[in-house]
């Protein structure tokens, strides 16, 4: 059997897309399984294709989202004939490494040259930034450069020994692992695939609604300073001593009390109020719903930190009409993130759905649909937990979050009038506000949030939340009972514990057999939200594998438990119909449905807007 490991030198990684002819300058390969074999370097990237196509496997980290997109973007490579036949180092690596949460891993942990390293493995030579630096760029290096070619050939000897290495890793997994494994090189090329095709944009909207936006934020920033005082001078104003003042009195004159100021807004270690990106993101949707100034003064601050607006982003990453998102399992649960540009922040409820109506169907001759997965994160949950109680409220016609606020609230006194509630002769609809309520925290509380989490994230009392968990424990005990021993398998600490120097995490699995890491110090709240969340990955995984790949060619992005697809116009309708009828599938006795929305010449239109 013949395997080669491989690897290219490219111009700047960033200008994957919009670089010219000329993007691969540089490609060695040599036989992965003979630690002897001679490195063959050629500046044609026809002869790698040619090798490449003879082999019978082929290896090499992170060619599923780089390399192969790269030689089939510039050089006419068949993507999907060599995605079949690889072996990408980095999706084994972070199988048998799971990825740790935010901070806890250094960057490039998964890297060819941090990976080999870890193992044992021949690594690179040399320092490839600073040879472009001193010609000027990566673009620029000569290709007969002795030390560029000794750097590449240090890169496919790494490539092939982390191969050998991890080869034999592989080989001693379980079955069900080494199932995995193969199945996230047929996802991770799927979502290669959606990033090669691309996303197209209406240029001149973008633009314009680019151009309304930074008026609005030259507004807030005037307004902040004629009646707070922020000061409008250097990069970064409101992190001055006055702007942390004006910010916080901007904040109090939005109607919000300073008992709860100080109760749930994270602050500097000099008391002032924190305006990281992470907390304003965290607070925005709150506000959004209870003081929509207050959730403005905060995007207005996010700016002032840098922060791009998402058409701003979208501009950013434009190649001609179409931008390229990288879509990779980068979160600790393994969800996707789809990045340059991030498409997953743009707005779907309360009118921010509009948003996405810069995005369009491939052609005026097609339009677009979004398939979503019906409840899945509690349906995932549901199937975990095997509450009976819990699987039931997933049955054909039943609405989750009135059954849910019947039985944590059964009181039918405690419902609005036009509530119908068991026993009224007919199907249980909470209409009041019990039903919103029963939807946002019921999400929080099968994640494993408490009651105090619960009321800072939804601007509510804290007996309020309390009662509803009580609730929910009583209505649904097996659900409650899971949740304990999940938390117990993730080795949950006690009050004030800390773990051990060599035992800081625990190793945990979804339906389908990803591994997920739990952090002991955060295993409370963290544990039922990685399986829940890992799980809700893989059924979305698992729906993408379901298509006919005709139509899993045609998905242009995928937000969490949303698929967005372009389909030729004749018959869209039904197309999409049947297309999500195809993707259900039964998940330890909880039916997983999919529905699809309206066909819209944009994303927007998808939603009605």
């Amino acid at each position: 059997m013949r395997i080669l490991a491989f690897d290219i030198e490219t111009a700047a990684a960033e200008e994957l897309h919009s670089y010219g002819p000329g993007f691969v300058r540089l490609c060695g390969w040599a036989d992965a399984l003979d630690p002897d074999a001679e490195v063959h370097i050629s500046a044609d990237p026809a002869e790698l294709l040619a090798a490449l196509s003879a082999a019978d496997a082929i290896t090499g980290c992170n060619i599923l989202n780089f390399d192969l997109l790269a030689l089939a973007k510039h050089n006419g490579a068949d993507y999907e004939a060599l995605a079949r036949k690889s072996y990408d180092t980095i999706i084994v690596e972070r199988h048998v490494n799971p990825i740790a949460a935010k901070g806890m891993q250094p960057r490039g942990y998964y890297g060819l040259d941090a990976t080999a390293a870890r193992y044992g493995a021949p690594g690179k030579t040399d320092d490839l930034k600073a040879l472009a630096r001193k010609w000027g760029g990566f673009d620029k290096i000569p290709q007969d450069d002795p030390t560029y070619r000794l750097y590449l050939t240090g890169d496919v000897r790494a490539s092939a020994g982390l191969f050998r290495v991890m080869r034999k890793i592989t080989d001693d997994l379980p079955a069900g692992d080494q199932r995995y494994i193969r199945r996230e090189h047929y996802v991770s090329a799927s979502m290669g695939r959606v990033t090669l095709e691309g996303f197209r944009t209406d240029v001149d909207e973008t633009m314009r609604r680019w151009v309304a936006g930074q008026k609005r934020l030259e507004d807030g920033k005037q307004l902040l300073h004629e009646r707070f005082g922020m000061p409008l001078e250097g990069k970064k104003p409101h992190t001055t001593n006055p702007g942390k003042a004006a910010f916080r009195k901007a904040i109090l004159a939005t109607g919000i009390s300073e008992e709860a100021l100080d109760a749930n807004w994270p602050t500097n270690k000099d008391g002032s109020l924190s305006t990281g990106k992470d907390v304003l993101n965290g607070f925005i949707p709150v506000f959004e719903r209870t003081k929509p100034e207050a959730a403005e003064l905060c995007r207005t601050v996010l700016a002032m930190n840098g922060e791009r607006t998402v058409y701003g982003t979208v501009l950013d990453h434009l190649v001609g009409d179409r931008v390229h998102p990288y879509i990779g399992p980068d979160q600790s649960s393994g969800r996707w993130s789809m990045k340059d540009p991030g498409l997953t922040v743009f707005g779907k409820r309360g009118g921010k759905a509009v948003e996405r109506a810069i995005m369009l169907a491939d052609s005026d001759d097609e339009v677009l649909v979004a398939i979503d997965a019906d409840q899945v994160d509690a349906r995932v949950i549901a199937a975990e937990c095997q509450d009976p109680a819990y699987m039931a409220l997933f049955g054909p016609g039943m609405d989750l979050h009135s059954e849910v606020a019947f039985r944590v609230w059964p009181n039918p006194a405690q419902h609005g009038a036009d509530c119908d509630g068991p026993g009224s002769g007919r199907p249980v609809k909470c209409r009041c506000e019990l039903r919103d309520r029963a939807k946002v925290f019921g999400h929080g509380f099968s994640y494993g949030l408490g009651a105090n989490g619960m009321a800072r994230q939804h601007g509510v009392d804290t007996m309020v939340a309390q009662g509803f968990i009580r609730g929910m424990t009583e209505a649904f005990p097996r659900l409650a009972e899971w949740k304990e021993e999940i938390r117990a398998l993730a080795g949950v600490l006690g009050f004030n514990e800390e773990a051990p120097a060599n035992d800081t995490y625990r190793i945990l699995h979804t339906w389908a057999g990803r591994p997920i890491r739990v952090e002991r110090n955060r295993a409370y709240t963290q544990a039922t939200a990685q399986v829940g969340q890992g799980g809700t990955r893989d059924v979305m995984a698992e729906a993408v594998l379901r298509l006919p790949p005709k139509y899993r060619r045609r998905i242009r992005a995928v937000i969490h438990d949303e698929l967005v697809l372009s389909l030729p116009k004749r018959g869209a309708q039904e197309t999409a119909q049947s297309i999500a009828d195809g993707m259900a599938f039964d998940l330890k006795g909880v039916q997983i449905t999919f529905g699809c929305s309206t066909v819209g010449p944009n994303w927007a239109s998808c939603y009605g807007y």
